[in-house]
C-alpha cells in the first residue's frame, strides 16, 4: 500500500469503507523493480467487535 494514500470511512453501525493504492513490485534480474499500480477499495463490516473484509475490488491497474 501506498504510504499516505489510505482513507477510511464509516459505513454507520456496519463497518467501514476503505480506498487506496497498491504498488506491486517483482525480481527482475536480480533487481526489485515497479511493475504495476492499482487502486483497491474494501468493505469491512464489525460484527461483534470483530472486523472482516466483505467485498475487496482491485481496479485502474497501471
Amino acid at each position: 500500500m501506498v504510504k499516505g494514500c489510505l482513507e477510511v470511512y464509516r459505513l454507520g453501525s456496519f463497518g467501514a469503507l476503505a480506498i487506496g493504492v497498491y504498488q506491486f513490485y517483482g525480481t527482475v534480474n536480480g533487481s526489485e523493480e515497479l511493475e504495476a499500480t492499482a487502486r483497491f477499495t474494501e468493505v469491512w463490516e464489525n460484527r461483534n467487535g470483530k472486523w472482516q473484509v466483505k467485498r475487496e475490488m482491485s481496479y485502474d491497474h497501471r
